[in-house]
């Protein structure tokens, strides 16, 4: 089987596993979960948190929002 990705819409990369190899498909550009502007995103921008329901929640952020996001959950962490 065989998929076509746009090049200018995805950023694409391989990986070799144990079973072969690995594609990876990310969005060039998102928006910022808490104020919507669009941004370049990569993998890194990516935060993961389990919420109060012990729920996976992830989300892109910008790097202003993504700075306070995890400092926020680092004191979440210390409580």
């Amino acid at each position: 089987m065989q998929i076509t990705l746009d090049e200018n819409k995805y950023n694409i990369s391989k990986r070799k596993t144990l079973d072969g190899v690995e594609v990876i498909a990310i969005e060039k550009y998102n928006h910022c979960k808490c104020c919507k502007k669009q941004i370049q995103v990569t993998r890194k921008d990516l935060v993961g948190w389990y919420d109060s329901e012990q729920l996976w929640r992830t989300g892109y952020f910008c790097r202003e929002h993504k700075q306070l996001i995890l400092q926020t959950l680092k004191l979440i962490a210390r409580a």
